[in-house]
């Protein structure tokens, strides 16, 4: 599911189902960053990384480690990128593979950290989202959805879809979730304001500019908001 998600983002992707299949495909994608897990059926996580890093001394590195009751890690150096607990939704996960991306000197449109929709704008970076001059406090679920909305603009996201990419992958709550949190969005973007999430029947959401909303440089709050790219492309193996 990550990498379906990452490859539709523009990140080419390869997956590796255990450590040597790992290594060779290292060898031959060349990747610029690796999602290891620690668990798997061949090899140890950390033997694994240890072998990559031979290889590959500048290679990106996200650790998964399954949460455990006392909530302890193994002894393991996971610099740069840092460890993802497991379960952990597919939208956190590509938040943190562009973020190493981008720290590392990395470009490409898919990798930006403030990204705009009309006059909707959200900054990844700092957990900030704005609706024209107006700031807008959310909750951590409500930003974290808000931020697929606004990452895939124009598109119809059906329930289904959204609460697999925003809660994490065995997330077991029923999809009346979905409606909650965006009743909880609309409140604190469309209250008083020309609407942007619009139910589509049977079907699910879509997120659309606002309709008195012209051009994203006429408005204060998008000037110097958005950074340029050049494309590029990034690749990452899981």
């Amino acid at each position: 599911m990550l990498s379906i998600a990452l490859n539709a983002s523009g990140i080419r992707t390869t997956t590796a189902c255990d450590g040597a299949s790992a290594l060779s495909a290292a060898r031959c994608f060349r990747p610029d960053l690796a999602i290891v897990d620690l668990r798997m059926p061949d090899m140890d996580g950390q033997l694994l990384l240890n072998r990559l890093l031979e290889s590959h001394p500048t290679l990106l590195t996200i650790l998964l480690h399954q949460k455990s009751a006392d909530r302890s890690r193994p002894v393991v150096d996971a610099e740069p990128g840092g460890w993802l607990v497991k379960p952990f939704s597919i939208e956190d996960a590509m938040s943190r593979v562009r973020k190493l991306m981008r720290d590392n000197g990395m470009d490409h449109e898919s990798l930006c950290a403030v990204v705009s929709v009309g006059d909707l704008v959200l900054d990844e970076e700092h957990l900030r989202v704005w609706r024209g001059n107006d700031q807008i406090g959310l909750t951590p679920t409500e930003f974290a959805l808000l931020r697929f909305f606004v990452r895939n603009p124009g598109r119809a996201l059906g329930i289904r879809e959204i609460l697999g990419r925003v809660w994490h992958y065995d997330y077991t709550g029923h999809s009346s979730q979905v409606r909650l949190y965006v009743s909880y969005l609309r409140r604190r973007i469309d209250d008083g304001r020309d609407p942007m999430i619009h139910t589509l029947r049977r079907t699910g959401y879509i997120l659309k500019p606002s309709r008195g909303f012209a051009n994203p440089n006429d408005d204060p709050a998008m000037r110097g908001a958005r950074p340029t790219a050049t494309p590029s492309t990034a690749r990452a193996t899981r």
